[in-house]
């Protein structure tokens, strides 16, 4: 199964597939998707299929939702027809990937903030971060922010750096691997972005509500690790 690729990667995966003697199913070629704002319409050969948007946010779950249900169809088992694909895709959770916390942390917001949290750490997951950030222009949008230091952070905050309001730069709580807060801070000031520090991300939280004018969305980003802490914290809270 083969997704929308760019050209040249396109080519590669094909030489590959064919070296391998591996039967391909290409985008464009054998399989199409369009949306609406409630389903994707979903062309496989000759097989048209309307299926429920992904309960996963982001445009590119789209794309992934399209390329599961072409799977499923391929195994050719009546039983796994596009009720129980759309149910599927309907139920499918992923922590972390970017996903709406109205956890313990929350009950405190004042009305209209929204918290959010995204596990993507390299530029493809920035890339498809910012195609939903940038459909979000409605309300500010503030990032905490957390790298680990075997990365360049301007790599994954370029393609953010054009809908962020303000960044608080943070270290990862526990994680030896993290990049200090400082170094997050200037890597995201060299972009342009109005970036501070903060000791943790209960108080980048505080902060940012405190000193807003408006309500806007907090998105919580940059790390695995940096969202199993919040995750974790959240658990205490509750128990």
């Amino acid at each position: 199964m083969i997704g929308p690729q760019p050209t040249d990667a396109g080519l590669v995966i094909e030489k590959h597939a064919k070296k391998l003697g591996v039967k391909t199913i290409t985008y464009s070629q054998d399989w199409e998707l369009s949306s609406s704002p409630s389903n994707i319409y979903l062309r496989f050969k000759k097989l048209h299929s309307v299926l429920p948007i992904p309960s996963l946010q982001g445009e590119h779950q789209l794309t992934n939702a399209a390329t599961a249900a072409i799977a499923t169809k391929l195994l050719k088992k009546p039983e796994i027809n596009d009720n129980v694909i759309g149910a599927g895709i309907r139920s499918t959770f992923w922590a972390g990937r970017l996903q709406k916390l109205t956890t313990a942390s929350t009950k405190s917001f004042p009305k209209g903030w929204s918290l959010w949290i995204d596990g993507g750490h390299n530029p493809g997951a920035a890339e498809a971060l910012a195609t939903t950030v940038s459909q979000w222009q409605q309300k500010p949008l503030h990032i905490v922010f957390g790298y680990i230091n075997s990365r360049d952070p301007k790599e994954f905050l370029r393609p953010l750096a054009n809908y962020i309001k303000t960044l608080n730069a943070i270290t990862i709580p526990g994680e030896a691997s993290s990049m200090s807060a400082k170094e997050c801070k200037l890597a995201a000031q060299q972009l342009g972005i109005t970036a501070s520090v903060s000791s943790d991300f209960m108080e980048a939280m505080d902060k940012i509500i405190k000193v807003s004018s408006k309500p806007g969305r907090i998105l919580i980003c940059g790390s695995l690790y940096l969202v199993g802490a919040v995750l974790r914290h959240e658990q205490t809270m509750v128990n």
